[in-house]
């Protein structure tokens, strides 16, 4: 009996001490359990963590809360510039409109014009009486002084409006339907162009400058 007490004993006090063991081992490795001592700034406690309104003041550059050494502005300095022109930009860089350069009747960006159409560039000169070849034609139109103008063959394009003023808007006279007129515009160096109505349509074709069949009328 004073056998079995002792091993129970024995035990109780094996258990005890490897309860205290565990107890002062835990206590080293954890290191100290005393709380640190708390930090004070202007008599407030200072939080041991920031707050999200500090977070987002930081990132707003929003002077709310403590302000710790170290914050650095993350807000850019500059708003950031257009990518594009805005329509406001467009609508201003617009030039005022000057309704004497928009013809009477029409309008241009909203604005009504006032100039009258003015002459034409150039003025035709009678029909020649006889046909000739280009050469001629050319020494015929360079030798007329009526007027006191300098005249000259019309180009392709002159005769070929020439043509339609008459033939399709009745705007011009003077032309003779069916008849070929030399102009000045030449393809090449020996075949200038050539135009006619022929009752039906406007025409032309490069013909050689030696041919004596063509008309003559002359511009200014």
């Amino acid at each position: 009996m004073q056998k079995q007490t002792k091993i129970k004993l024995s035990l109780f006090v094996l258990a005890l001490l490897f309860i205290c063991s565990f107890v002062i081992f835990s206590v080293i490795k954890a290191g100290s359990i005393t709380p640190p001592s708390q930090a004070f700034l202007n008599g407030l406690p200072i939080d041991t963590m920031h707050s999200l309104e500090e977070i987002y003041g930081k990132l707003n550059n929003i002077s709310s809360g403590f302000v710790y050494p170290g914050y650095t502005k993350l807000k850019p300095t500059a708003s950031p510039g257009a990518t594009m022109y805005t329509l406001d930009d467009i609508y201003n860089s617009i030039p005022t409109i000057d309704p004497t350069t928009v013809l009477t009747g029409t309008t241009y960006l909203g604005i009504a014009g006032t100039a009258t159409a003015g002459t034409p560039p150039f003025a035709w000169g009678d029909q020649a009486s006889a046909q000739n070849d280009w050469y001629t034609a050319d020494s015929y139109c360079t030798a007329m002084t009526d007027g006191g103008y300098t005249w000259r063959l019309p180009t392709l394009g002159e005769l070929l409006k020439g043509l339609s003023d008459q033939f399709v808007s009745a705007t011009e006279t003077g032309f003779t339907s069916g008849n070929e007129y030399w102009s000045s515009s030449v393809n090449g160096s020996d075949y200038p162009s050539a135009a006619k109505y022929d009752g039906t349509t406007i025409s032309y074709r490069n013909i050689p400058k030696f041919i004596g069949s063509v008309s003559v009328r002359c511009v200014h």
